[in-house]
């Protein structure tokens, strides 16, 4: 049913930023690029699209697997946000604190070993991929497809496991205001239109 689209090889890490309350002791701190390098995997930063370098790692033998490292964007904040707490550049992204809120637990499994990891609701997740789909340019048609499949996956989801929980979160993003709303009918529309060639 679902096309190759809707599938990526990118693993995002979020930072709160100052948007949001996180449990974390103030004086954590991290050196990103050294926790990096000692996995030993042969990652390397990347140069973002205004051609400075920070906010994400990729596999030069393997271009598709990158690291993005990510934050909401603030009022009058570039494209890449230094956070002192892991002496790191990371990718700021508009409307990213909705996908923040409501984060739920979730257990990673790999053949040897397992860790805790904090996840986005699906419903958030899902409406936020919507927003950013309204919010992509013309040039960005391919990665504005791939957002509306991977929402239309999500709702999909939630509304056979979590009912309601789709329609709450369109009725906060609705209620920040014209722009959320504007982005959101965009990729709404988008969606729908979507699902009716898929089914």
């Amino acid at each position: 049913r679902w096309s190759d689209g809707s599938r990526t090889q990118d693993l995002d890490f979020a930072d709160a930023g100052r948007h949001l309350q996180v449990a974390l002791a103030t004086d954590a701190t991290l050196d990103l690029g050294d926790a990096i390098e000692s996995l030993g995997m042969g990652f390397v930063p990347a140069s973002s699209l205004s051609g400075t370098r920070g906010g994400r790692w990729v596999h030069p033998r393997e271009p598709g697997f990158v690291l993005d490292f990510l934050t909401p964007m603030g009022r009058g904040e570039q494209e890449l946000v230094h956070v002192k707490a892991f002496n790191a550049d990371f990718q700021a992204l508009r409307f990213m604190e909705f996908s923040l809120q409501d984060i739920e637990s979730s257990a990673v499994f790999t053949r040897t070993q397992a860790c805790l990891v904090n996840v986005p609701h699906p419903a958030r997740m899902g409406v936020h991929k919507l927003i950013v789909a309204g919010l992509r340019r013309a040039a960005e048609r391919t990665k504005a497809s791939q957002d509306v499949q991977q929402a239309a996956m999500l709702y999909e989801w939630v509304h056979n496991h979590e009912a309601g929980a789709w329609d709450d979160a369109l009725k906060d993003a609705r209620s920040r205001g014209p722009t959320w709303r504007a982005h959101l009918d965009t990729g709404l529309a988008q969606m729908h239109a979507w699902l009716g060639v898929a089914q």
